[in-house]
């Protein structure tokens, strides 16, 4: 084989692993099913146990309901992904509610079972990174199977 035909070849094979990594870190996180919410952030403090113990969010296609405990819904909304940045950009838009039709810009990331989202108010500043600051929510979530 000539020297040429093996440098080709070599280029080739180093093209495609670098498009299968790409596309791997360009995938939307699997989100569908509903979530315990385990732990809460708001306004950069932490938010009491108590707060959220038993709350969850249900993502269905391109759906998300937060739900408190006791069932009552403290957000419907749709959503998009935007899986070519990262972390993974959420747009929020409530369906429901006084926020309703107003977006809410976050980010949201899928590692092993456990979902981080952090979201702000409309119109608040949106988040780079998983921590808030004023007018913004982030929750860790534990996928149930």
């Amino acid at each position: 084989m000539s020297m040429f035909v093996r440098a080709a070849l070599v280029a080739v094979l180093s093209l495609n692993v670098h498009a299968v990594v790409i596309s791997a870190e360009n995938e939307k996180p699997k989100l569908d099913g509903q979530h315990q919410i385990v732990a809460g952030e708001r306004n950069g403090q932490a938010v009491a146990e108590a707060d959220f113990k038993g709350a969850t969010f249900r993502f269905t296609g391109n759906k998300l309901t937060g739900s408190n405990k006791d069932g009552t819904e403290f957000l419907v909304a749709e959503f998009t992904l935007d899986s070519t940045k990262n972390p993974c950009v959420i747009v929020i838009k409530p369906t429901a509610g006084s926020d309703k039709d107003k977006e809410m810009h976050g980010l949201i990331e899928r590692k092993d079972n456990t979902i981080r989202i952090i979201y702000t108010a409309p119109g608040g500043e949106k988040p780079t990174e998983f921590k808030t600051k004023t007018n913004q929510a982030m929750y860790t979530l534990k996928c149930e199977k």
